[in-house]
């Protein structure tokens, strides 16, 4: 029976992007966990290029690799200045803006 709502829930999260799951190993039951916004740029993407949180906090963007390009060309898009903590994943969100969300950890 629980695994049916399991399933059920874990359908329902591709209208929701920024909810992460987890599942313990001592309660077997997953926990979601909403993405945090660190900081808010309000970076506009354009398509064709990765953005990612650069090693300095800031937002960098790469353009990326496609068949007999080579991708790179590394640009500062905006000054976040973001300190980083471990056990967070840190990511440019749909609306631009930094967040995190806590690693998964402990699966087998």
């Amino acid at each position: 029976m629980s695994r049916y709502v399991v399933q059920l829930e874990m359908r329902e999260l591709r209208f929701f992007p920024s909810l992460h799951y987890q599942r313990t190993n001592l309660t077997q039951e997953w926990r979601y966990f909403m993405a945090e916004v660190v900081a808010k740029t309000g970076v506009s993407k354009d398509k064709g290029y990765l953005y990612y949180l650069g090693k300095d906090g800031n937002v960098w963007r790469s353009q990326m690799a496609r068949a007999g390009k080579g991708g790179g060309n590394a640009e500062k898009v905006a000054d976040a200045d973001v300190t980083r903590e471990s056990g967070y994943l840190y990511f440019i969100d749909k609306d631009g803006n930094v967040s995190r969300s806590p690693m998964a950890r402990g699966r087998k």
